[in-house]
């Protein structure tokens, strides 16, 4: 089951508190902890309407954690101080 773009955007902004930066080709999400370390990052392709599940599963490595755990932090399962956990910090 695949989900939309603006589900998983809203998810990296608002629940992971991800910073966007958009001097790249492709949006970056860049998520630091509270010293300001990068804890992972990933990014959304231009143009795409919808994230399938092999894209979710990439971008859930790109972020150290599982697919069922990205899974969670989009459906508002899982909080930042929870994928702060489970991504090792």
């Amino acid at each position: 089951m695949g989900y939309n773009v603006r589900e998983v955007r809203k998810a990296l902004l608002l629940k992971l508190e991800a910073v966007e930066d958009k001097s790249r080709r492709h949006p970056r999400y860049e998520i630091y902890d509270e010293t300001g370390k990068l804890v992972g990052s990933t990014h959304i392709s231009h143009g795409a309407r919808d994230i399938n599940d092999s894209l979710l599963t990439l971008m859930a490595r790109q972020l150290k954690i599982t697919t069922s755990e990205f899974r969670a932090i989009v459906v508002c399962e899982l909080e930042r101080l929870d994928y702060l956990r489970l991504s090792g910090q």
